[in-house]
């Protein structure tokens, strides 16, 4: 019964697999194209959500740094200490965002991470060596890398809210 059939039911069977295949192969294309599409949003989402996050983790160690410097006043220096480590950690967390990377100011982290570790481990030395009040010439350099920490800390906020705002 096939053996009879014409021959040109044969080339309309090529051609629909000829078609088939084509429609395919754009198919595989468009959606290449639409996962690089995605991929390049979920980068930039990720980028902002960053950002937002060193914001608001910026914005935060300015009252840290005001709750340290009571701390020093008062005397309390273990609270002071646990409060400046939070500061350390967040120059830590902030150096390593790929989307801050270049920032004017974020280069400057770097040393004043190694000034903050400076102090803590004065600091430390105070509480746990000596035992006793924190010298005047520590509470001194505390209070000035506190205060050109919080300096900068505010200038790459304002930086970040700046190009957020693009």
């Amino acid at each position: 019964m096939f053996l009879f059939l014409p021959l040109w039911i044969s080339d309309i069977g090529t051609i629909v697999t000829i078609l088939g295949f084509a429609f395919t192969i754009w198919q595989i294309y468009k959606i290449q194209d639409t996962t690089s599409k995605i991929e390049e949003e979920v980068k930039s989402t990720q980028s902002k959500i960053q950002k937002v996050l060193a914001i608001s983790d910026l914005s935060k160690s300015s009252e840290t740094i005001k709750i340290i410097y009571s701390y020093l006043k008062e005397g309390n220096y273990e609270m002071a200490h646990a409060k400046i480590m939070e500061i350390n950690d967040i120059i830590i967390e902030i150096k390593e965002v790929p989307a801050l990377k270049n920032l004017n100011h974020i280069n400057r982290l770097e040393d004043y991470g190694k000034f903050l570790a400076n102090d803590l481990k004065k600091l430390q030395d105070s509480i746990i060596i000596r035992q006793g009040p924190v010298d005047k010439d520590t509470l001194v350099a505390i209070s000035n890398d506190l205060r050109e920490i919080s300096d900068l800390f505010a200038k790459i906020n304002a930086q970040l809210k700046h190009n957020n705002d693009d």
